[in-house]
């Protein structure tokens, strides 16, 4: 006779987690573009269509048509950018965004997010990604590179107006500078607060960790830079921070400004991350948005899904007729998951809930 099967069934909810509260909001780790894909698509000087991969996007890349083809999703499988410090390993995957030679614009790329982050609510915006690049301080001439946030797709002529990057560190750019990470608010050169350490060295991989936010409720007006840290609770004390009045209270748009960059430059960007708190954007990897079913001798199987999900467990026997009911646990809880053990006898569905949906 056949073993009986069990009649444990399993639905799962995938969540997109904009609307999700402290979690991780918008991603994209680029490992789902093919190898070398531009970023936008077609000829240089006409416009295409750009890739629409992670979650928490309003809508896909736009690459500033100058510069299409130096713009792509890089293969890094022979050499994976990874950064590891402390309690921190992050692994960038066999794909990354790169910048090659002279891919300058203002804007250079840029992209809407599907969340609206509102000084006046009180919103503070965390934002990390992996750094890499093939020049070390001091630089015999400038090179520029701003991530940033502004309220609107044009921005300030595309220079958005809240911003981390990497910079030489005077504004007469004279040969031989250190090239150093900065914060900045506003445009303006002098709104700057660049880190004392470390100056930038070739091959090497950086994290780079932002907070931007309003000490008044009035507009954004502090950008707080942290580099490499080492805690998945706490970065302590910022590299760097500037406070000047931004000009805008919301910020809607996400920017990568680039200025100076020479042939032969390569500049990469991976494993970009913006939530609504430090330790949602330093997770090694975007928390899973499903259930996953770990089987057991028992006859039992293991639910467990990521406590970083303001989500609740529900469950019904009928999903057509009966109503979905919260499970109320207790759950087990190790590190970043929370899990819950099921038998296998009767027959029930399982589903994760957004909280407020």
């Amino acid at each position: 006779m056949k073993p009986h099967a069990p009649r444990l069934t399993l639905a799962a909810i995938f969540l997109f987690p904009p609307l999700a509260r402290s979690q991780l909001v918008t991603y994209d780790g680029f490992e789902e573009y093919p190898s070398g894909a531009p970023i936008e698509d077609g000829p240089n000087g006409v416009s295409g269509i750009g890739l629409n991969g992670g979650f928490g996007w309003a809508d896909a890349y736009d690459v500033n048509n100058a510069i299409k083809s130096l713009v792509r999703a890089e293969n890094r499988a022979a050499s994976p950018v990874i950064y590891s410090n402390g309690d921190l390993t992050i692994h960038g995957g066999d794909r990354a965004l790169r910048f090659y030679d002279i891919a300058n614009g203002t804007y250079a790329l840029r992209r809407a997010m599907a969340s609206t982050w509102d000084a006046a609510a009180g919103h503070e915006l965390w934002a990390s990604f992996l750094f890499r690049c093939n020049n070390t301080s001091p630089l015999p001439n400038q090179d520029f590179l701003a991530v940033g946030f502004d309220d609107n797709p044009s921005a300030a002529g595309g220079n958005p107006r809240v911003s981390v990057g990497i910079n030489t560190t005077t504004n007469v750019f004279p040969p031989n500078q250190p090239f150093r990470f900065f914060a900045r608010s506003t445009t303006v050169v002098a709104n700057s607060a660049f880190a004392e350490s470390p100056d930038i060295a070739a091959a090497t991989t950086y994290l780079v960790v932002t907070r931007i936010s309003a000490s008044t409720r009035g507009n954004f007006d502090t950008v707080d830079l942290w580099l490499n840290p080492a805690s998945a609770t706490d970065p302590g004390p910022p590299s760097a921070r500037i406070i000047a009045d931004s000009g805008i209270n919301r910020l809607t748009h996400w920017f990568i400004r680039t200025a100076n960059l020479d042939s032969g430059d390569a500049y990469v960007i991976d494993e970009l991350k913006i939530g609504r708190t430090y330790p949602a954007v330093i997770v090694a990897q975007p928390p899973p948005f499903a259930l996953e079913i770990q089987p057991s001798a028992d006859r039992s199987v293991e639910l467990r899904w990521s406590s970083l999900l303001d989500v609740t467990l529900e469950s019904t026997n009928a999903p057509a007729t009966v109503p979905w009911t919260p499970v109320p646990g207790p759950f087990e809880s190790s590190g970043a998951w929370l899990s819950l053990r099921v038998p296998t006898t009767d027959r029930a569905f399982f589903r994760l809930r957004r909280r407020g949906q």
